[in-house]
């Protein structure tokens, strides 16, 4: 890695959002041949999904590099969320290879229905012609079945292949007043669409006029307005014009200009090009026959003649290309014909890919002798890669490499295929079985290591715990991986591998070796690992010394918390940034204060108050002294930007309450057995609770146990106010903590899966139209249904904010009930799908948790006002709070035993 990456990478991990992104954006611009790795690494070392997206978007820039089309299929395979898998999807339309055209069209086929729309997308970008017909057949569906996001993704699509057949399904969609009543969204991108495909304004009617609906929407008038402005330019382009550009021109013209072709009719495109078939002309010729779809197969093949009669290796290619994008069986008999004058190793891809022949071994037997071990390798782990989405085809291509591996090919061969396998998270049992198996010190030890290491499994735990120090004496890192891999995935290991990491020192072992013991430190840390974590601060290799912090986290000793600290002032933004976020893990009363005292010398520090506000949890009896040093900058920054930030921090560290009510004067304090012991009368349950929300309740009881301490000249709001925290405290720790936290920590797709399928990531998208998807039409009016708190809390699900503003987000009971009805009851999407609830509570009806639902969103609706001007003189105005939060909570409670 050259200077100026090392001292970039110092900066990518700032806990600022601009300063991250501006270095990710100079790293992706570099120049520099590393630029693609490391943009990788960072990927997987960044803990902001923002950042990680940023950085899925800049790989776009890099087309032709393998190592990135491989990172991006995998991504789009395995994404931590459905948003990051969609965003790697969407920047393979990039990317144009048989291999990724044929992957994505399995997945569109095959994968999640919520990753239909991306690959659809997609395959727009990549100007996959071949495929239009399919996806004009499934936007007529989308629109029947009123699947506003797939139709959406598939115009889209199909006005980047310029698909005039396209146009007709589209058109409606602006001259029909009842469709952009209903789905403005839909009316905007069919308007953009228009402008790409239609050649003339006529059949548009009055709204080529602009008719007065029209001009009531200033965004959609100045879209259409564009859109008219491209079809008139549009229609001043004949086909001759086209084809003038693309073969007359000196400069080499865009790749996809032939797209344009598409427009016009099948016998016009053959005739036109029919006029420039000249020898000068049969290489863009060749590049052109990838794109145009609208030409017939009888054609097409008398074009491909005409060009491999004058071929050079690179035409022929193309050709090749043409048959893959195309994808017409009826032209897979004049590959077989010609292929003496194709290249071999493009022949072979085609083949597997085409499926011309339905056992895979005929192929690869048949070309095997014939190709590098190279060519052969990187065209069986294209097939594989372009299967995985194809759950039958997957399956199939599972077993043949099975017994393809058995027959003991070229070793270098296997070891790219076992890799390939592994990234795909192979768990086909002839495959584990062959790998796995006691006797296996041959030449692709690595490569299994590496299959471990991207897909572990028990048996091969089980066989890594039969291995020596002289098996891995020569895989130390590969291994060490493995093994972190197999410990973060819980599965049983047996062996003793102490011995890849004893009597090291961090001054003197390699930064790749370093990297990865550091790792295993933070999955299994131990004294001996602690001494290693210690030195490695020092070493001047950045990403050791930032991974040495990130490992501190796992030793909580105040030692170690003092070795910390100095790294909190640092320069380097990613240093600091670490040892913040190590300090919080920490979270011990002695890492609380060093934070609490860093704060101290840097209130103004946005990106540090709003990570403390989120991360700190100390365990232990706080002191009023972390209370006290907020206080302090609250009382000098009374216009803090951050205001209700530092709030929410001062409340985290709010010391305990004591549980003895105390009486003024005279008035002798009641004994908290005796305030628990009335409680107990309301709520029986009320020992399950935690310690905060039973505070909070006897607080809030209090007037009612002595009113003689309330007279009516007091207010009585703050009791309102209790009741409501105790019941959000109290929602917290049951389906918060219980259920919700950790499942959008393990599986944040099921609740994204839901966002998407109930149509919420639609900006544009209506209350009645959600309440109609739900099925709560007849329990809401839409002036009544939490519409605008549903869209706010998808959009923190749907860009993964959730994990780490969880507090935040949830910001009270309206917030609590928006949650139930939407994670936790069975939901038929807008396509007539059942969507499965990610949150389970037993048998708990669907009117009992709509009801409850309305019934918190009630009480919010009372605390509001309660919180500012509204005021309660008399106990009897806040009974119905009081009966209403008690009957919330014993049914929270409940959702606990029915689980």
């Amino acid at each position: 890695m050259s200077a100026n990456l090392a001292e970039l990478r110092l900066r990518a991990l700032s806990l600022d959002d601009r300063e991250r992104h501006t270095v990710i954006e100079e790293i992706a611009n570099s120049d520099h041949p590393d630029t693609p790795r490391e943009l990788i690494a960072l990927y997987e070392e960044s803990e902001w999904r923002l950042t990680r997206i940023e950085i899925l978007a800049h790989l776009s820039k890099f087309p032709q590099n393998s190592r990135v089309t491989d990172f991006l299929l995998e991504k789009a395979l395995w994404g931590e969320d459905l948003g990051l898998q969609e965003a790697a999807i969407l920047n393979l339309g990039s990317h144009r290879t048989p291999a990724t055209v044929t992957f994505l069209r399995n997945l569109y086929r095959h994968g999640n229905d919520i990753l239909k729309a991306p690959a659809a997308i997609a395959l727009g970008r990549l100007a996959d012609t071949g495929f239009a017909s399919i996806l004009i057949h499934d936007l007529k569906q989308a629109l029947e079945k009123e699947d506003i996001r797939l139709a959406k993704a598939l115009i889209s699509s199909l006005s980047d292949l310029r698909s005039a057949q396209a146009g007709a399904l589209v058109l409606p969609l602006v001259t029909d007043a009842d469709w952009g009543r209903r789905f403005p969204s839909l009316k905007l991108q069919a308007w953009i669409a228009l402008g790409k495909i239609l050649r003339s304004t006529q059949g548009l009617g009055q709204r080529a006029g602009f008719h007065q609906d029209l001009a009531d929407s200033i965004i959609e008038s100045q879209i259409a307005s564009a859109s008219l402005s491209q079809i008139e330019n549009r229609s001043q382009w004949r086909l001759e014009d086209y084809l003038g550009r693309y073969f007359s021109e000196k400069q080499k013209p865009h790749p996809h200009l032939p797209v344009e072709f598409n427009s016009f009719a099948a016998e016009d495109v053959e005739v036109g090009i029919q006029l420039f078939l000249k020898n000068e002309n049969l290489g863009r010729l060749a590049q052109a026959l990838e794109y145009v779809s609208v030409i017939r197969p009888q054609a097409r093949i008398a074009l491909m003649d005409a060009v491999l009669a004058e071929s050079t290796p690179e035409t022929a290619n193309a050709c090749l290309r043409s048959l893959l994008f195309q994808s017409d069986p009826k032209l897979n008999p004049w590959m077989v014909s010609n292929q003496s004058k194709l290249p071999q190793g493009e022949v072979f891809l085609a083949g597997l890919i085409l499926g011309i022949e339905s056992d895979t071994g005929v192929w690869v037997k048949k070309f095997s002798e014939s190709l590098e071990p190279e060519a052969l390798a990187h065209g069986i782990c294209d097939w594989l890669i372009s299967q995985r989405p194809d759950p039958k085809a997957w399956e199939k291509a599972q077993n043949w490499a099975a017994s393809w591996l058995e027959s003991k090919p070229n070793a270098r061969i296997s070891a790219r295929v076992i890799r390939t396998l592994g990234r795909l998270r192979c768990q086909n049992n002839k495959v584990v079985s062959f790998l796995f198996t006691p006797h296996t010190a041959d030449e692709t030890f690595s490569a299994r290591l590496f299959f471990v290491e991207k897909s572990p499994i028990q048996k091969a735990a089980d066989w890594m715990s039969g291995l020596k120090a002289a098996d891995l004496k020569n895989f130390q890192i590969q291994a060490l991986k493995s093994l972190v891999s197999v410990k973060k995935a819980k599965l049983a290991f047996k062996g003793d591998w102490s011995f890849l990491f004893q009597n090291l020192s961090a001054a003197t072992v390699a930064p790749e070796l370093a990297l990865g013991i550091l790792d295993f430190s933070l999955v299994e840390p131990s004294p001996g690992l602690e001494k290693f974590c210690i030195e490695a601060l020092s070493s001047k290799d950045s990403r050791v010394a930032i991974h040495a912090i990130i490992s501190m986290q796992s030793y909580t000793n105040d030692k170690n918390i003092e070795v910390l600290a100095p790294f909190l002032s640092s320069k380097v933004s990613s240093f600091s940034g670490r040892a913040v976020d190590s300090l919080c893990r920490i979270a011990t009363l002695r890492a609380t204060r060093v934070l609490i005292d860093h704060l101290a010398t840097r209130p103004l520090q946005s990106e540090l108050i709003s990570k403390l506000s989120r991360s700190i949890a100390p365990t232990g009896e706080l002191t009023p002294y972390f209370q006290g040093k907020i206080d302090e900058i609250m009382k000098a920054h009374p216009e803090h930007p951050d205001w209700e930030m530092l709030g929410t921090l001062r409340d985290k560290l709010r010391p305990a309450a004591p549980t003895t009510p105390s009486g003024p004067g005279g008035v002798k304090p009641m004994a908290s057995h005796e305030v628990d012991e009335e409680i107990r009368k309301s709520i029986p349950e009320f020992d399950r609770l935690e310690d905060p929300v039973r505070a909070a309740i006897r607080s809030a009881e209090m007037p009612f146990f002595r009113p003689e301490l309330f007279a009516e000249s007091v207010d009585k709001a703050s009791v309102v106010l209790e009741y409501c925290k105790a019941l959000d405290l109290c929602l917290e720790k049951v389906i918060g903590r219980q259920q919700l936290f950790p499942k959008i920590e393990r599986s944040l797709q099921d609740f994204q899966s839901v966002i998407y399928s109930v149509g919420l990531d639609d900006e544009l998208g209506s209350a009645s139209e959600t309440m109609k998807t739900l099925s709560l039409t007849k329990g809401f009016t839409p002036e009544s249904f939490p519409h605008h708190k549903m869209k706010m809390l998808a959009q923190l699900f749907l860009t993964g904010k959730i994990v780490h503003d969880r507090f935040k987000a949830l910001d009270g009971l309206r917030a609590w009930a928006v949650v139930l009805l939407l994670f936790s009851r069975k939901i038929t999407s807008k396509q007539g799908r059942e969507v499965k609830a990610p949150l389970n509570f037993g048998n708990v009806s669907d009117d009992s948790i709509i009801h409850a639902a309305k019934r918190l969103m009630a009480l919010q609706d009372i605390r509001n006002p309660a919180a500012h001007r509204q005021t309660y003189l008399q106990l009897s105005g806040v009974e119905n709070v009081r009966k209403e939060s008690l009957e919330l909570i014993r049914w929270v409670l409940k959702l606990t035993q029915t689980a």
